[in-house]
This record gives C-alpha cells, structure tokens and sequence, in this order.
C-alpha cells in the first residue's frame, strides 16, 4: 500500500520523502510514495531500464497507485471519511497534475517528471522508475508522487551556505532553467533577519508548460524589483534556521510550497567571519588555483565535471543547478553565476570557500589584452552582464542540439517529446523561414546560401530561436546576439564560439552605453 503524507516510513518510502514529511513551519503539497515493496510488485523481475520501460506492470498495484492519485487533493480527515462523505467532499476537489521523482538516499541524479496526469501516470513512473536502473542494477527505489503547485516562482534556499547564512536562488517559472543552468537566478544572501546582500541578472531565461499541449515554453524577461519580498524571504530562512535542511521551493501568491528536502555536505567553515560575495555561488568547494583556459575552464553556461579538467568557473547556473550537484559529487571545485572577468592565460587563485581573486598574475601574452578589457570594464559594470545566449553542440553526448537519436539533455528537433522542437520549426530554406509562425524556430545556417543569412536572422520572431552554424562567422553571431536568439550550436570549435558570444554581447553592451 502507498504511504500519506504524515505517514511517512523511512525504511519503505526513502529518506527524500522522511525529509519532506517532516518539514514543519512552511506549506508542503500533499504527497503519497510507492514504497520499495510497490515498486518491486509494481515492475516484476525488471531491473534494467529497458526492461522497466517494457514490462506490463502490475494492474492491482497500479489501480491502488490510480486510486492515490484521485485522491491527492483532498485532507488526511476526507481521504478517511466514509465512502458517501468522501465522494460529495472529494467530487468537489480538483486533482489537478503531480510531479513524481526517486526518494531514495543515493547521490545519483535521477529524471523526474513534472504536470503528470492520469492519462501519461503510468508512462511518467515508468521513465522515472528506468532512469533509477540506469545507475543501479539491484534493489528498488522508493517514489514521490506529490501535488503540483503551478508555481510563479521556483527557487531554493540553503541552510548554512559558506558559514552561518542562507542563500536563496530564484527564477521565474519552472526551475528547469535553474537546473540546467541556462540561466541566471536571482540571489539574496540572509543573515539573521535581514537580508544583507542581493543579486539580480539583466534578463532570464523564463520556462512554463503551455495548458493547451503540455509543452514547455521558453521566454527571455526582466524585471527591475525582487521576485519575493525581503520580508517573506527572511520569514522562510528563519523557520530554515532552526534546522539543518535545505529546500526547494515553489513560490506562489505570497506563499512558500517545499517541494524538495536536501542536505547538503558539511564543507564549509562554520566559523567564517566574512560575509560571502554574491560575485558568484560556490556551486562546489576547493582551491581554485591555476591558469584560465588551461587548469580553469571559463565558460557561458554550466558543464558536468567530465567536461573540464580541475575547475569550472560559469556564468550562469546556481547552486541547485544540475551541473552543481555533479561537482560537488566529483569533488571538483566550481563557481557559478560569475559576474567577474577572467582572461584566457590569466594566472588566478581563489580560496577553497570564496568566489573572490586573493592572488593574480598575467602571462605577457595576455597583458595587452588584459588593459584593453580594463579599459572596457571602467565604462560600466553592465560588460560583466550574464551572457544571453547559450552556446551548445550539435548531437553532443550531453547538453545539446539533438537533430538525431540518441535524444539527450538540451533541445531535441521532431522528437515526440512534451519539450521538444516541432519538425515544422527546423528551417533550412528561406521560403520555410519566411513563412514561419510558430512558437519554438531553429534556423540551419548550414544548409542556407550566405546571402540574405543576416536579414533571416533578423526577421525570425518566436520565444525560443536557435541557430546552428559551421563555423564561429563573427556576422552573424552579432546578428543571433542583438536578436536574442536563446542558442547558438556548433559541431566544431564550441570555445571560439563561446568567445565569439561574449565578445558580441559586451559589444552590445557597449553599444547601448554609447546611445
């Protein structure tokens, strides 16, 4: 049988879902768990992901799990009531959609799914229960099913971050901008009562689910005042601070909803003095120490530790990001959302637990470069603005632009997935470009004659836009820059692309300061 919120067993539903049961103070959805034993009755002998993605599934245990769900919107007293009472109350409630994810006490990084319905319930579990398999093959895993809130807002606040204070990161929509690290998360750093420092990004990248087709939805905003009041943010970090959790957090009409329970490792000094730079997030702790671009990979957006050799330093992502969780995991030092600038062969050294320059030398090659950067950066401190524009490859291994299968992180084009790019919407002529009126554009330069390429760029209006190019062509980066396309993708040469980005978004920059 499935476990209740405020019924909750550590042993049979996982130590994610003990966390959350025990929240006190703050608002947290209803939620039930398939414990261990559902599980193991709910898949059979599956114990791969394939084969758990192809089982037929256990009828009796999937009607209790339907009968659950039908039910996760009423209070403990109308679930108990008798059957008469229970149907009048309960016939009144809206069920509404649910979010599901593995509540087990393991480091992995599991899919979740979010908005499941009745109709994709069975699917949704499947996916989710398979991508446990795909990093154990024993055991079963205990599952969250838990009442969506449509949020406003989706952040985190973590407990005792770099000392005796509480970061709290936020962004508009859904968070999956946050953990993909797409984007830049508003910051506020609390102390006691008060909130001592806070940081806002330009523009975000803002993501929520279209209710006529279930479709995410991407969007570029911004907003000159806070997303949470100061006073309700220091009300939620003060009932944190009586315990040594974490959250996540859903925020909504004046109301905090805690989706997610975490720790996080004892790494940081408790007993620093010094109030912490909302420069960057310490995404994971450790010395950075070393040469940019060779020991110190300087990048747009976040990358998983396979991806760099010592040391990632982003300037988009958060603490909660995906790529953060991985770091720590690895043990490999990374700042995100870094508002600094670090030139390709500078010499940097940065204490285990601080985003701050201690030490800095200059190889002669970059010394030119180093004062005209200077020279720059003295007009005004928007050239350190997070950079808009993500730079990914094509049908990379993790974080990409998929044109063909296998189907991975990032965005997917003509793949029967909620997220991904209608086939309508790959353009590789100008007629198709001309003639496009859709939500979600990804413009092939590759397969497009170079004259009139520019004046495309220009004309394409859609909330996602993504270009795919050869080579770096400085043109018509500018061009994709100043149109706020979301993506920029290559097979070749990604990191002078992602120069080619940065130098085109401080030019704007610059250019918007000179009008």
């Amino acid at each position: 049988m499935v476990q209740w919120k405020g019924e909750i067993s550590k042993e049979q539903s996982g130590r994610k879902a003990a966390l959350l049961d025990q929240v006190s103070g703050l608002n947290v959805p209803n939620f039930f768990t398939l414990t261990k034993k559902d599980v193991n009755t709910l898949i059979g002998d599956a114990r791969n992901p394939d084969q758990v993605l192809n089982s037929d599934i256990s009828s009796d245990t999937f009607e209790e799990v339907r009968s659950a769900y039908k039910q996760i919107g009423m209070s403990s007293e109308v679930r108990e009531a008798s059957g008469k009472a229970k149907s009048l109350v309960g016939g009144q409630r809206d069920t509404g959609r649910v979010a599901i994810r593995i509540s087990n006490d393991t480091k992995g990084i599991y899919d979740y799914k979010l908005n499941v319905g009745l109709s994709n319930l069975e699917n949704a579990l499947k996916k989710v229960i398979a991508s446990y398999y795909e990093k154990n093959n024993s055991g079963a895993p205990a599952v969250i099913v838990q009442k969506m809130v449509e949020p406003g807002y989706t952040g985190a606040a973590i407990n005792s971050y770099l000392g005796d204070y509480t970061l709290v990161e936020t962004v508009e929509g859904l968070g999956i901008s946050l953990e993909e690290g797409i984007t830049s998360p508003e910051l506020y750093l609390v102390s006691g009562e008060e909130v001592v420092d806070e940081k806002r990004p330009e523009s975000q990248i803002k993501i929520t689910r279209n209710p006529m087709n279930g479709q995410h939805r991407r969007k570029r905003t911004s907003s000159n005042s806070p997303s949470i009041p100061h006073s309700k943010i220091t009300e939620m970090a003060d009932e944190l601070s009586e315990n040594s959790y974490s959250i996540k957090f859903i925020y909504k009409r004046g109301t905090f909803y805690v989706v997610d329970v975490f720790k996080t490792e004892n790494e940081y000094n408790p007993f620093q003095t010094s109030q912490p730079s909302l420069k960057g997030v310490r995404a994971s702790s450790g010395e950075i120490k070393g040469c940019v671009g060779r020991d110190i990979r300087f990048s747009d957006q976040t990358h998983p530790p396979e991806d760099y050799s010592k040391t990632l330093i982003s300037r988009k992502g958060g603490f909660t990001s995906t790529d953060a969780q991985k770091a720590r995991k690895e043990g490999k030092p990374a700042i995100f959302n870094y508002t600094g600038n670090l030139n390709e062969g500078q010499n940097i050294e940065i204490e285990s637990q601080s985003v701050e320059v201690t030490e800095e030398q200059h190889d002669r090659s970059s010394r030119g470069h180093e004062h005209r950067s200077a020279d720059r950066s003295s007009k005004s401190s928007l050239s350190d603005t997070v950079s808009a524009t993500e730079v990914l490859p094509i049908d990379g291994k993790h974080r990409a632009v998929h044109l063909s299968p296998p189907f991975g992180e990032g965005y997917s084009v003509g793949y029967e997935r909620e997220d991904a790019i209608p086939s309508e919407g790959y353009l590789t002529n100008y007629s198709e470009i001309f003639a496009f009126n859709g939500e979600k554009a990804v413009i092939d330069a590759r397969k497009l004659p170079d004259t009139g390429l520019k004046e495309a760029i220009e004309y394409i209006d859609a909330e996602l836009k993504i270009l795919l190019v050869e080579q770096p062509d400085q043109t018509l980066v500018g061009a994709a820059v100043r149109q706020r396309f979301d993506v920029i993708a290559s097979q070749i040469d990604l990191e002078s692309l992602e120069k080619a980005v940065l130098r085109e978004e401080k030019k704007y920059i610059m250019d918007k300061l000179a009008d």
